[in-house]
């Protein structure tokens, strides 16, 4: 029995090792030699990916026809004069318009604020007026202007006459200064203010009424040197000509004068007068004609 129960249990022994070798080769050369599975793709799809392709390169042509690159030739629009260009993706850029020159000639009147010594009538104002656009609201000018007024003092009753022309004031200014536009080149009506300084050199002798009377006699000269302020606007007639209207307001920064010699009272009066207009502030309104090039 008990020989019976041995060779049972070797026997139970010998066909479990036996089957674990078998276990083990056949895990072995599952891992050490994989087959792997390929997937066939069915030619359906092939051909699917084959027609989306073939159709997005000939979509691709078909736009290229459609829209072709654009060339970076500029472009102007007959309204603003405002050239434009296109590039390569089709983007719009602006690029800066040149400098345009402005010459205008000015007529008006100038006369005198502020002054209690002397009487002043203003007679005539005439100049003109360059300048550079280097944009379109804003230019760098310059000008000149010529003015004569009429003035009388305490003189009119010495000789016996109530006119008011006894004195001639000429004067010569230069100025230089900018002019801001609160609307574009598109505007017909475009509105400004300026501003700058100026240098007037002026005399003071007897209008021509009084010259047979008195003799010739030295010029009382009047040296000043002014900040001024402008305001005004451009009427356009055409692209390239506009109407022109300014009112220019001239303070005293400094000044000078070569007074005459006082032998007479006629000549005290002239000094006292040339002496009060030199610290006098003045004003111009003028009118012209300007030409853009």
């Amino acid at each position: 029995m008990v020989q019976f129960f041995g060779v049972f249990i070797a026997f139970i022994s010998i066909s479990i090792a036996h089957s674990g070798l078998a276990h083990a080769e056949s895990w072995d050369l599952g891992y050490s030699n994989p087959s792997p599975e390929v997937e066939e793709i069915p030619a359906s799809i092939n051909d699917e990916k084959a027609d989306l392709a073939n159709s997005t390169v000939q979509d691709l042509n078909e736009d290229q026809e459609i829209a072709p690159v654009r060339s970076s030739a500029a472009t102007s629009s007959s309204i603003t004069k405002i050239s434009t260009s296109r590039n390569t993706f089709g983007v719009e850029t602006v690029e800066k318009p040149a400098y345009k020159l402005f010459i205008s000639p000015i007529a008006g009147l100038t006369s005198i604020y502020g002054n209690g010594t002397v009487d002043v009538a203003a007679q005539y104002a005439f100049g003109g007026r360059v300048g550079v656009l280097v944009s379109d609201n804003l230019m760098i000018e310059g000008g000149y202007t010529y003015s004569l007024m009429n003035t009388s003092t305490t003189l009119n009753s010495l000789v016996g006459s109530t006119s008011s022309d006894v004195f001639a004031l000429k004067q010569s200014a230069f100025d230089a200064g900018a002019k801001l536009f609160f609307l574009g080149r598109e505007s017909r009506f475009r509105p400004f203010i300026g501003g700058g300084v100026a240098f007037a050199n002026s005399t003071l002798n007897y209008a021509p009424t009084y010259v047979s009377m008195m003799g010739l006699m030295d010029d009382y000269k009047i040296k000043q040197l002014q900040g001024l302020g402008q305001l005004g606007a451009e009427i356009a007639i055409t692209r390239g000509v506009v109407a022109t209207a300014a009112f220019k307001f001239n303070g005293i920064l400094s000044s000078s004068t070569t007074s005459i010699k006082n032998t007479s009272i006629l000549e005290a009066n002239r000094n006292q007068a040339g002496d009060s207009l030199s610290h006098s502030a003045s004003y111009t309104g003028s009118v012209g004609v300007g030409v853009y090039f």
